[in-house]
């Protein structure tokens, strides 16, 4: 007798999970993002598939580390100094901001529940505390609008009339 079709599609469900997971420790890249996403997480990406396009950028910048931080920035071009703006100790990237700045250490605790987080513990943190957290730092905003200057901290280097949000790519380029 055949099993029922539910049953395979359940079976081959499973497996496509299981190897998927499998790739994604065997890779040999995306570090930073491993430390988030230890693996496939079907509530979790319908969670993010609610997410405003806004909010799905911060979320994406803080588990890749391709965000407004000094580290990208430098390695872009964009900065010349990677050291964090906020408490000038170390690097400026999306982990040590989320789980190890020193100038954020109170609103750490008020809203991710510690004053330093753990690197093997991000990905317990709900990804609706992240946006909360990043969010009340005021770190990864934008204008919004076809056309905006970019300010603030993360652009430290070069004047503001230097950066222009393009209006397809979302992206600050330099003139």
């Amino acid at each position: 007798m055949f099993p029922c079709r539910s049953t395979i599609y359940s079976s081959i469900k499973a497996w496509t999970v299981h190897e998927q997971n499998r790739m994604w420790q065997e890779l040999s890249g995306c570090r930073q993002a491993k430390y988030f996403l230890p693996g496939f997480d079907l509530v979790r990406a319908r969670c993010a598939l609610r997410l405003s396009r806004k909010d799905l950028r911060i979320l994406i910048g803080i588990f890749t580390g391709h965000a407004d931080v000094n580290r990208h920035l430098c390695i872009m071009g964009a900065s010349q100094d990677s050291i964090c703006p906020l408490c000038q100790e170390d690097e400026n990237t999306s982990l040590h901001f989320i789980a190890q700045c020193n100038a954020l250490v109170l609103l750490r605790k008020q809203i991710l529940g510690d004053y330093t987080i753990s690197l093997y513990t991000l990905s317990d943190i709900h990804w609706f505390l992240l946006l909360k957290f990043a969010k009340a730092c005021k770190r990864f905003y934008r204008p919004s609008g076809l056309l905006g200057l970019c300010t603030g901290p993360m652009w430290p280097q070069r004047s503001v009339a230097a950066y222009v949000v393009t209006p397809f790519a979302g992206k600050c380029k330099v003139r």
